[in-house]
């Protein structure tokens, strides 16, 4: 019979009611259970009993009905022989894995451990070698290390001492490596040079400098964007010439030929043609600006009012003729524009809209 464990829930139970009178399952049987817990008071079982069919009965005790050493479990049914499981409970962690506690070893007693709840182990052989063989190395643990060690602990770390590299002797500086600067060639890796003097001669001059950098004439040196390299790069077109740099200012060339649109404002003289086409819309707007220009005829009169005014004057329809009020409509519409007054010299007063 499998085990059942102390003090823990959800645990089930199987069984098999069958019938005084047949001997056979009872499939049907309305069950009834008694707990007896470390040979006390019978008590009514308070866990589930569920038919699984077949007769066979599982039933599911509460935590508390398994928190004895010994725990007995008694089902009856009406017309059937009654079945009683008795379980020797298992004491286990929060994982269900048994607690052990170990008295003997092969029938001696164990020493308690210096640190409880970690056996002490006394290790005769290792990989079937004798202890006695390997005593310097267990005399060596801890914060004591063996001579080829540096530090201790878990900041120990191994010496080497290197004769030969590759089958030649090692040569430098004692405690240092020389590293022979004529063998570095071809390197694919870059290796950050810390504290690393390197001689004077091989330092490229200031005058070396600049003239690598302003007479590199490698197309791929430029290719940054936003680089001053970039901006600067017209593939060897001398500035001032077609597709080089234009020049500004006073010692700019005689003659620029500007191609593009030129931002900003101009001052001086412009000789030649400049050429361009201006759009219907940028037309219409130019027009515009300089019709609805305030007060270019007179204070309140723009040239579109005035052009206006004169059609009506001129070409507009006249009513009012022989009376002491003309009214000149526009050119074409029969908006009032002009509105007179007159007398026998002449015009008194006008009225324009």
């Amino acid at each position: 019979m499998a085990g059942l464990q102390k003090n823990v829930a959800s645990q089930n139970m199987t069984f098999v009611m069958v019938s005084a009178t047949t001997g056979g399952p009872d499939a049907a049987a309305t069950v009834s259970v008694a707990v007896t817990k470390d040979n006390g008071t019978q008590g009514a079982g308070a866990g589930s009993v569920s038919n699984k069919g077949g007769g066979q009965y599982n039933y599911a005790p509460t935590q508390s009905e398994t928190n004895a050493t010994d725990v007995g479990f008694l089902f009856t049914a009406t017309g059937d022989i009654p079945v009683n499981f008795d379980f020797h409970t298992d004491v286990v962690d929060a994982n269900g894995l048994p607690s052990v506690n170990t008295v003997d070893w092969n029938g001696t007693a164990v020493s308690a451990p210096a640190t409880a709840g970690i056996p002490d182990v006394n290790v005769k052989n290792i990989n079937n070698v004798s202890a006695a063989s390997v005593t310097t190395i267990s005399a060596n643990q801890g914060t004591t290390q063996p001579v080829n060690f540096t530090g201790t602990g878990a900041s120990a770390l191994t010496k080497s001492d290197m004769v030969d590299i590759a089958g030649a002797a090692s040569v430098g500086t004692a405690g240092y490596v020389g590293v022979d600067w004529g063998q570095v060639t071809n390197k694919t890796t870059t290796n950050a040079l810390t504290n690393t003097t390197i001689s004077a001669s091989s330092t490229p001059t200031a005058a070396q400098v600049a003239t690598a950098v302003w007479q590199d004439a490698t197309a791929g040196d430029f290719t940054v964007a936003n680089s001053i390299g970039a901006s600067l790069y017209t593939a060897g077109v001398v500035p001032g010439a077609a597709g080089g740099l234009f020049i500004a200012g006073t010692n700019a060339a005689t003659t620029v030929n500007f191609t593009g649109n030129l931002t900003g404002n101009l001052t001086g003289n412009v000789g030649g043609n400049l050429l361009g086409t201006l759009t219907t819309t940028e037309r219409n707007a130019i027009a515009d600006a300089l019709l609805d220009r305030a007060n270019a005829i007179e204070t309140g009169i723009t040239p579109r009012l005035a052009l206006r005014y004169s059609g009506a004057s001129v070409a507009g329809l006249l009513s009012g003729v022989g009376t002491a009020t003309y009214t000149f409509a526009g050119v074409g519409v029969a908006t009032t524009r002009i509105v007179a007054a007159v007398d026998a010299t002449g015009r008194t007063a006008v009225t324009l809209s």
